[in-house]
């Protein structure tokens, strides 16, 4: 049975949606692996809710290509190519580049300040010797700063990892 990490789940937004967000949380973070079946009711215990929501989230996953349903089993975390994961560096320097130069031209110094330390993990991710799941934080904190208020809300799910190939990222 995997070991997610606890994530707040709220009854006031839509449960399907935060079981669907902290299922992608956990597939950034390398807690379900790709090829490994996963049960709803497994993840529902893990997760502390039903396992309806689970089931539709893991649908929803399904339909967006990360996970594949496998009949009476449950669902299975599908593999990228190595094709996928350049497509997704390819979109993910179309959006980044010209967000993170705005940022730095428009945010005041105390956001810099804070942003420092995360820039520090992306060296010490691209030397290779810290894991993927290092940029997560710093995707989250770089739009959280963005003067386009929009990229703080679509911002989802964008691969990355510390070799300079694409694996997969989520920030919110």
């Amino acid at each position: 049975m995997p070991h997610l990490e606890p994530r707040a789940i709220s009854v006031q937004a839509n449960l399907r949606d935060q079981v669907a967000n902290a299922l992608r949380a956990a597939l950034i973070a390398g807690e379900l692996r790709p090829g490994v079946i996963y049960s709803a009711p497994t993840l529902a215990a893990e997760l502390g809710v039903s396992a309806t929501p689970v089931r539709e989230a893991m649908l929803d996953l399904a339909r967006e290509g990360l996970v594949e349903a496998v009949r009476n089993k449950g669902f299975r975390v599908t593999e990228m190519t190595d094709q996928d994961l350049d497509e997704f560096t390819g979109i993910r320097t179309l959006i980044e580049v010209p967000t993170v130069g705005r940022v730095a031209a428009s945010a005041g110094v105390e956001q810099l300040e804070r942003l420092r330390p995360l820039a520090q993990r992306i060296v010490t991710a691209a030397r290779g010797t810290t894991s993927s799941s290092t940029s997560k934080p710093i995707t989250g904190s770089t739009w959280n700063c963005s003067p386009w208020p929009a990229t703080t809300t679509s911002w989802r799910w964008w691969p990355t990892c510390a070799s300079g190939r694409a694996c997969s990222d989520w920030a919110a």
